[in-house]
């Protein structure tokens, strides 16, 4: 008898972008995913849900002030995948992801900071991976650049 092999569900492809090219991507949804912004641009959808709680975020700003983020990344990532599994917000906003992307709709997910691959959208991308996302991140030389933290 042969062996099993257990196969990902193809869900639909994401964008992951910043705040700077979120719009190469000629999305029919962008979604701004930031825990706090005075400023949305008027082309996007505010949404928190898939961000880091208030909380974390006053963690995270708190770290970059001291600069001391990069080293303690660590233990934001594992806050931030332990928020994701337990927040009910969370789940839904994967849900309307699901539901749009069935629609035909293509989707870039951005953010306003300037931590490249210290972005929690990098966390989320590992996530929307494993849930069976093709997730394609858009180039831009600032994403591998980071700042002076």
């Amino acid at each position: 008898m042969g062996q099993v092999v257990k196969l990902a569900r193809r869900r639909g492809k994401i964008y992951i972008g910043t705040i700077e090219n979120y719009h190469l991507a000629d999305a029919h949804i962008n979604l701004f995913c930031t825990t706090y912004s005075p400023n949305i641009p008027e082309d996007a959808i505010y949404a928190d849900q898939l961000a880091p709680s208030f909380e974390l975020f006053l963690k995270k700003k708190a770290w970059l002030d001291d600069k001391v983020f990069k080293l303690n990344y660590h233990i934001f990532k594992n806050e931030y995948l332990e928020e994701i599994k337990n927040r009910r917000d969370f789940r839904r906003g994967l849900d309307e992801l699901e539901y749009n992307i069935a629609k035909g709709k293509r989707i870039v997910l951005f953010d306003n900071c300037k931590l490249g691959s210290y972005c929690h959208l990098f966390i989320l991308k590992d996530v929307l991976k494993k849930e069976g996302y093709k997730v394609h991140v858009i180039s831009n030389p600032s994403l591998n650049q980071h700042n002076s933290w």
